[in-house]
């Protein structure tokens, strides 16, 4: 994985991180973030054979450097970060079967947190056809 080279032409200000104006502001900032993290002088995510691989190792490294994951594993997080990446199961995944089974009434939300993840799904599909 590597930064476009088209993102570094494109910046005015090398100091004031990388930029990424059309990206949709529910995850602009992490989106950002994840560009910045990247494109640090010998930042690597290291050997990645898929893409679930490559997300895992993305979102570690990510709560490592914004959300402190260190401070809750330690420095030596390193079995962690293995587990996490080789054997733990993608949150994507996860969160995508939870979703199909509570669309197809296996599993019922309380009626309050149902509604809030519908007015943010909308809210998200009005953002993107602006």
């Amino acid at each position: 994985m590597r930064v476009n080279n088209r993102v570094f032409t494109e910046r005015i200000d090398m100091l004031d991180g990388i930029r990424v104006p059309n990206c949709p502001s529910q995850f602009k900032v992490i989106a950002e973030n994840i560009m910045n993290m990247a494109s640090k002088p010998g930042y690597s995510v290291g050997d990645y054979h898929t893409m679930t691989e490559l997300d895992k190792m993305l979102m570690v490294n990510y709560w490592g450097i914004y959300d402190g994951l260190e401070e809750i594993i330690g420095r030596d997080g390193l079995s962690f970060h293995n587990w996490f990446v080789h054997k733990a199961t993608a949150p994507e995944l996860i969160r995508r079967a939870r979703q199909w089974l509570s669309e197809h009434n296996y599993l019922i939300l309380k009626p309050e947190v149902a509604e809030r993840a519908y007015q943010a799904g909308d809210k998200f599909s009005k953002s993107i056809k602006a």
